[in-house]
């Protein structure tokens, strides 16, 4: 863990609500004077670590309700810069879902500049790439009211994304909204094939024409779609921690890790929401557990840095931080990944 935990490191898709932690949730809280179903801290941590989606779900937008105002998501980014300090994450690509606070009448301005002030604590230690993300399961019209509210602001940010409950909603009706994302030069993404068949994910392809899928689980059913994929260099996302917390996969043996680096899939770990789920290094622990060796582990790494970084020169840092702890912390020779995977197979 400790040896991880010093892995530089990139992290491709994550909820930055997903990172408030119980103490943040009951200082919040007591702050905006709410009542919270949880009234001691230790109760919210018990809370947090219930399994299950819908248990999850609540949670989730029980910390949501907390975030009202500039200071509360200041102080979320300042909580993840912390958080990122610990476990070497360099580049963070974070989601925020405007949707679920506008809804609630926090402004878009109080949210963004919010969360500016917070990160910019970071200094040289970690660059954040924003991202809007918002939900399948909310009506068009939202989504297209968060474009609008982000025109003056689309600077900073550097991406869409969408999430939300991909069964009975048919990403079709988002084109719009994916199509002026790409106008405005926004890397786009969509979790796809999570809860649904390998066709969502070629589907979510063919209409939305994303440039990275996130937690891809079920592609891993359909030879055709890892190989699809794998040609078209497609970044795909997954968090073995994520999925079991979710009920998505049994335990983290059940984990389809190997149909896809066999496959040759442009692979990246991802935390989606770090407190509720697990931290980056935790996933990455999950991975050593299934079989993965040090090297292999460092390789993914390197992968993400590349996925994420914007020029050579960027990209050529990061891979030598990496190249420094894999020369620290491993003996072996250094070999990419698909060179090793079948020597560690389970």
């Amino acid at each position: 863990m400790e040896t991880i935990q010093k892995l530089p490191k990139a992290e491709l898709y994550a909820h930055i609500e997903g990172a408030m932690s119980a103490e943040l949730m009951h200082e919040l809280a007591s702050r905006n004077g709410m009542r919270l179903a949880s009234r001691k801290v230790s109760e919210l941590r018990a809370w947090y670590t219930q399994r299950g989606l819908m248990e999850s779900l609540t949670v989730y937008h029980e910390s949501l309700a907390t975030l009202c105002t500039h200071d509360d998501f200041r102080d979320l980014a300042l909580h993840y810069v912390e958080y990122a300090k610990r476990h070497n994450i360099r580049i963070a690509q974070l989601a925020i879902s405007p949707q679920l606070h506008m809804r609630r009448g926090v402004s878009f301005a109080a949210m963004l500049d919010g969360l500016l002030e917070g990160f910019q604590t970071a200094e040289d230690s970690l660059t954040v790439k924003l991202c809007l993300d918002i939900q399948r399961d909310l009506p068009v019209q939202d989504a297209l009211e968060v474009l609008t509210e982000s025109a003056p602001y689309i600077n900073a940010f550097c991406g869409l994304s969408m999430s939300g409950s991909q069964i009975g909603y048919d990403c079709t009706q988002f084109e719009p909204i994916f199509e002026r994302a790409h106008l405005y030069g926004l890397r786009c993404m969509v979790e796809a094939g999570t809860e649904a068949a390998p066709s969502d994910i070629l589907h979510a392809l063919g209409s939305l024409h994303p440039s990275q899928i996130n937690n891809a689980l079920h592609a891993a059913d359909d030879e055709r779609v890892l190989r699809y994929l794998a040609l078209a260099h497609m970044p795909v996302t997954l968090s073995p921690l994520a999925l079991e917390h979710k009920g998505d996969i049994h335990c983290i043996d059940d984990m389809p890790l190997y149909s896809f680096l066999d496959a040759q899939v442009s692979l990246a770990m991802c935390s989606i929401a770090p407190e509720l789920y697990g931290s980056l290094t935790e996933n990455y622990l999950a991975l050593h557990q299934l079989g993965l060796s040090l090297n292999d582990i460092a390789e993914l790494a390197v992968s993400a840095f590349d996925l994420l970084c914007d020029d050579d020169l960027e990209f050529m840092h990061y891979q030598r931080a990496v190249r420094d702890w894999q020369a620290e912390h491993t003996h072996s020779s250094l070999m990419p990944v698909t060179e090793t995977l079948n020597e560690f197979r389970i």
